[in-house]
């Protein structure tokens, strides 16, 4: 089991790492387009795309290896403190911002300039989300 413990961690952290690329990156991407000239745009956007679909393949990845983490490593997670709960709260929000994220590019893509407006604050959101979940899981494990 302890091979299994050590797997699922590596895992999960480089999914943490992927997501990181993804939440920081995106709103980069952001940025640089708007000042883009009208042909760099769609590759911008292709590449929004592609850091989106790497985000939500690690957010896919951190679902499936935290529980399984908690279940091999600790017994289920039962007596882990306050922190954690609060983790998984951020967790929930990280993941409903990821899944209106997705949304609103697709707005976006379209020519929604109310989606455009709306990306750079889903695009903070999710960086606090992810900066917090990242520190209440270290105060849960600390």
């Amino acid at each position: 089991m302890a091979a299994i413990s050590v797997i699922l961690l590596w895992l999960h952290l480089m999914a943490i790492a992927l997501a990181g690329a993804s939440v920081f990156g995106i709103p980069v991407v952001g940025r640089v387009m708007r000042a883009a000239s009208a042909d760099a745009k769609p590759m911008l956007m292709g590449l929004a795309r592609r850091l989106s679909m790497l985000g939500r393949g690690a957010v896919l990845v951190l679902i499936v290896t935290g529980p399984l983490l908690l279940w091999v490593k600790y017994a289920g997670g039962a007596g882990l403190p306050v922190w954690f709960q609060i983790k998984m709260l951020l967790v929930v929000l990280l993941v409903a911002n990821v899944i209106l994220s997705g949304i609103n590019g697709k707005r976006m893509a379209r020519g929604d300039s109310v989606a455009a407006a709306r990306a750079p604050m889903l695009g903070a959101a999710s960086m606090v989300f992810l900066t917090l979940t990242v520190l209440f899981a270290v105060l849960s494990f600390a």
